[in-house]
């Protein structure tokens, strides 16, 4: 049973984040975006204004290999729409 947990508990950190159950959502306030690409909210920002928009989407999707940090857990680009404050995925687009 031991090894079974290691073998659970390796794979999380090799596979980032469980993906959410259910449908993707549609849109996102910078904090849950945050949250869901295992990203500081700071950071989410800093790339937003960094980064051109396609470029943005593919950071949001990809992740940072770099670093391991892990990229949206259900493959999916983000873009930002000033007029509601929130990142909208590009499904929804």
């Amino acid at each position: 049973m031991d090894a079974v947990i290691e073998q659970a508990e390796a794979l999380k950190y090799t596979h980032g984040p469980t993906p959410m159950l259910g449908e993707p959502p549609e849109s996102l306030s910078p904090r849950n975006l945050a949250k869901r690409l295992s990203v500081r909210e700071e950071e989410l920002l800093e790339s937003w204004q960094a980064l051109a928009p396609e470029a943005f989407a593919h950071w949001s999707r990809a992740g940072q290999v770099a670093t391991g940090k892990r990229a949206d857990p259900d493959d999916l680009g983000w873009r930002y729409r000033a007029e509601d404050g929130r990142y909208w995925s590009l499904l929804s687009a």
